[in-house]
């Protein structure tokens, strides 16, 4: 009966927002979802902070007029992520079943479950309508204005953090779920240091034994040598840096696929030889190509120069960075598999 619920609350949202008229179809099953890809994604959205902004409220009534706001403008910007993402032509498509599942949705807090090439875009789009939401600015304003810095001690921000777990479709949802939520306190941890929406994202594309977001992060990503010590992704990402990622996943997509695979497996051997073997093949580009492939190596690794402390800022050369405290890491691979999902194409231009 929920998912029936949300079906008609996004029918009524199409009717007044978009000038919808008609029923729309649910996914009779997952697998159906999923689509020829035989892949899902499932996203876990919430807010950060809004606990601690809550207790802050001076009456009964504010709180109420904060959780109200805060409510309606996250199914708002869920509806207006899905139609954006998706786009009319596709969900006016009556031979079709609706591309999504909400599972969750109420108070600051969504699920919602899409095939595994559009969890990437969705995600990235219900974290901008929700920081551009009229009533969040408005509320931003006023809580700025009624509580002052002095309770406060720093500027307000209302965003969202999300979790983005995408497997095959034979994974049990509850097993995602665990996944996701262990992705979504990652991104959370970067919210609090960063003060903005962010983003932390997993395809499980080998089988695994744990439901852990940590461990299962490490056994895909971290590489250990007698040398060094890499990891092979850099996330959790905040919104602009995942969007400036697609941006290069995107200009990425001009190499063709052989030489995107041999990228990947190069990065597997070591920031020396990864390094080495793109010079090479940057070196073997034509004159006017060979300038933009080094300067999408070149903005991949300023992603990372952003992650400093006080005393220091990350080291390297190109897409690698050595990021204090942490050790060295790449955006490369997290740009190369965006393409291999089919992730890249579908967060629209402009946002």
């Amino acid at each position: 009966q929920e998912r029936r619920d949300f079906v008609r609350a996004f029918e009524e949202w199409a009717k007044q927002e978009r000038g919808f008229e008609g029923k729309f179809r649910f996914a009779e099953d997952l697998d159906t979802l999923a689509g020829s890809g035989g892949r899902i994604a499932l996203l876990y959205a919430d807010g950060n902070n809004m606990g601690e902004l809550l207790q802050l409220m001076p009456s009964p009534a504010s709180y109420r007029h904060f959780s109200q706001v805060l409510e309606s403008a996250t199914k708002e910007a869920l509806f207006g992520a899905i139609w954006r993402v998706f786009g009319e032509e596709r969900l006016k498509a009556s031979s079709q079943p609706l591309p999504f599942e909400i599972i969750a949705l109420g108070g600051d807090d969504v699920v919602v479950i899409v095939p595994a090439e559009y969890g990437w875009a969705l995600a990235l789009q219900l974290l901008k309508e929700f920081e551009n939401h009229s009533g969040i600015r408005k509320l931003v304003q006023e809580l700025s204005e009624r509580l002052g810095e002095s309770v406060l001690r720093r500027p307000v921000s209302l965003t969202l953090s999300a979790g983005l777990a995408i497997a095959d479709v034979k994974y049990p949802v509850g097993f995602l779920f665990t996944l996701a939520e262990g992705l979504l306190k990652r991104a959370k941890k970067l919210a609090r240091e960063c003060r903005t929406s962010t983003l932390c994202h997993l395809w499980l594309r080998a089988p695994v034994i744990s439901e852990r977001a940590d461990d299962v992060l490490d056994a895909l990503y971290k590489r250990n040598s007698q040398q060094q010590t890499a990891m092979l992704t850099a996330r959790p990402y905040t919104r602009q840096d995942a969007e400036e990622l697609t941006s290069l996943a995107r200009q990425l997509t001009e190499l063709p696929a052989t030489q995107r695979r041999a990228l990947a497996e190069a990065l597997e051997k070591g920031v020396h030889v990864s390094l080495n073997y793109a010079l090479y093949q940057a070196a073997r580009r034509r004159e006017g190509e060979r300038e933009g492939l080094r300067q999408v190596f070149q903005k991949l690794g300023q992603l990372l120069e952003r992650r400093r402390t006080q005393d220091s800022a990350p080291v390297g050369f190109w897409f690698w960075r050595n990021v204090p405290q942490e050790g060295w890491k790449t955006t490369l691979l997290d740009a190369l598999e965006l393409i291999e999902l089919g992730a890249e194409k579908h967060y629209p231009t402009g946002g």
